[in-house]
């Protein structure tokens, strides 16, 4: 089962190349002092990545067979699906934030579903499986080991943030591959459109029609010089 985007291989490798290149040059243009740098960087990132993971672990709720089992079970059968062997540790976490993330610390992998989305699905739980398999394609693609890697190509204009998008679009095809019906699909990416209640009322033709608005020179600059496409196009 094929779920990468058919851009994000030839850009990760185009990224992968120049990054490579650069850090080549600095490594031996500085003799090596540049390593020294890059260390003491990883260590300031570290503790400062270590307050949300500590937070994470202190105030957020850890799913388990114990503490919330159907999200569990949810997990699990997402990381079958997707083929990741291990599973991460998942944590609930209450905040003013409408999505799920995925990230990673000393090696170990996490996935943070927030309580607006789990509570605002309530009525289509299975809409919940798009956010996990969306974060759990994030790992088993390696976008959070690499990131380090491909950051001078990343702050590129154009190609970073082509990269970053193709990333999206291939998490949601994983997202897509854990949902189990199509109906689930639409309500997953309506609840980040139009909110926790609203979502159950949004007319998706109506919808998918905005695309073509997307189409003209503003939309189309600022589309590629961001991060993220945009959700209509997400959601066709």
């Amino acid at each position: 089962m094929d779920l990468v985007y058919k851009h994000e291989k030839p850009l990760f490798v185009i990224a992968a190349v120049l990054s490579g290149l650069f850090w080549l040059a600095l490594v031996v243009g500085t003799l090596g002092i540049a390593l020294l740098y890059l260390l003491l960087g990883y260590l300031v990132f570290l503790f400062a990545h270590s307050a949300f993971i500590s937070h994470l672990k202190g105030s957020g709720v850890r799913i388990s067979e114990e503490q919330y089992p159907d999200l569990q079970r949810k997990l699990v059968a997402s990381c079958e699906k997707v083929g990741l062997k291990k599973v991460p540790e998942a944590y609930l976490l209450r905040a003013d934030f409408f999505n799920a993330l995925a990230t990673k610390f000393l090696g170990r992998h996490f996935v943070v579903l927030f309580t607006d989305v789990v509570d605002a699905l309530d009525s289509q739980p299975g809409a919940i499986d798009f956010y996990i398999g969306h974060e759990l394609g994030h790992i088993h693609r390696k976008h959070l080991s690499w990131r380090s890697f491909v950051m001078p190509a990343s702050i590129l204009p154009v190609l970073g943030p082509a990269l970053r998008r193709a990333e999206e679009y291939t998490c949601d095809r994983y997202g897509v591959a854990c949902c189990e019906s199509e109906d689930d699909i639409k309500a997953a990416i309506a609840a980040i459109a139009a909110g926790d209640t609203r979502w159950k009322t949004l007319n998706v033709d109506a919808y998918l029609n905005q695309v073509q608005a997307t189409n003209g020179f503003w939309m189309s600059f600022n589309e590629l010089t961001g991060d993220y496409p945009w959700l209509s196009k997400r959601m066709a």
